[in-house]
């Protein structure tokens, strides 16, 4: 299994490293993870204009098996009194040379203090992705 640490990441995606790139396939489009043949793991923090309360923190996993790779994504972003917490399942299937599918489960939730409470979303994806 190959672990990367990207710490302080300020990359944008077209001069992406490949453990960048693998974190964006874990947490963005699933579908990507089909063409994965060994286990990795990313751990990503970013810290916008050197404020705490801007951070974001995320981790992904995935783990390709005989049938699919599976996939598992957590991210946090915010401080005490505004923060938004997103989990993520995924399972994705290579299907031809260039084809892959794959779907995915998000359950998303955004925190405000004073009195604002806790409001929580679970959505469904389908997705797909052919490489040229």
């Amino acid at each position: 299994m190959k672990i990367f640490l990207l710490e302080h990441a300020l990359l944008l995606w077209e001069n992406a490293s490949v453990p960048f790139l693998i974190y964006g396939r874990s947490n963005q489009n699933q579908a990507g993870l089909g063409f994965l043949r060994q286990p990795v793991a990313g751990i990503f923090y970013e810290n916008r204009f050197l404020l705490k309360e801007l951070s974001l923190k995320s981790h992904c996993n995935s783990h390709p098996c005989e049938s699919g790779t599976f996939g598992f994504c957590f991210s946090s972003f915010g401080y005490v009194f505004y923060h938004e917490n997103k989990y993520s399942i995924s399972f994705a299937k290579h299907l031809e040379k260039k084809l892959s599918a794959a779907i995915a489960m998000d359950y998303e939730n955004i925190h405000i203090a004073e009195d604002m409470g806790n409001k929580g979303l679970l959505s469904l994806r389908l997705e797909c992705r052919r490489n040229l």
